[in-house]
């Protein structure tokens, strides 16, 4: 067979596929040795990361620190729910008070007054939700950067483990 499964090997060796497709695969791994042992490299990888994860020994109470920085996180992001109410809520007190200005003899000064006062009000709605909904990305950000961070520290770290010194001689 020319057409190799290559694509399908992961999702094979998950359990993934229909019955269709797994047959299709298991077919073409009894007549293609080069796939076969493309499943058996993905297998010995797959068994080895499951050795790796066993051995770690994690610490008492991860659980409990793990579930409390949800819940803190969870909290946070009520806050900043009840924040946008109020960016919501000023707005609507300060075209009341545009309509109160608007009822009082000295129109044309009420009507610029309340004018301006609509406009900032606006401005400083506008400021608040772009800031509130902005929160996220700055928070992803932070998060890629820190997984840049250990990333080269990992690479550093195996850079220097690998090399020689003029002791190991």
């Amino acid at each position: 067979m020319n057409n190799h499964v290559t694509e399908f090997i992961s999702a094979y060796m998950d359990g993934e596929l229909s019955e269709e497709e797994a047959r299709h695969v298991e077919a073409h791994l009894q007549e293609c040795q080069s796939c076969q042992e493309q499943l058996d490299d993905l297998l010995s990888i797959k068994a080895q990361m499951a050795a790796a994860y066993q051995s770690i020994d994690l610490p008492d109470g991860i659980a409990e620190s793990v579930m409390t920085v949800i819940h803190q996180e969870e909290k946070e992001r009520t806050r900043h729910h009840s924040l946008t109410k109020w960016a919501v809520f000023i707005p609507v007190v300060l075209a009341a008070l545009f309509l109160l200005i608007q009822l009082t003899p000295g129109f044309y000064f009420g009507m610029s007054f309340a004018s301006t006062l609509f406009n900032i009000s606006l401005s400083i709605f506008h400021a608040v939700t772009v800031i509130i909904s902005s929160l996220p990305y700055v928070l992803s950000m932070v998060v890629v950067i820190a997984g840049l961070i250990i990333a080269i520290s990992i690479w550093s770290l195996r850079r220097l483990l690998e090399t020689r010194t003029i002791f190991d001689d």
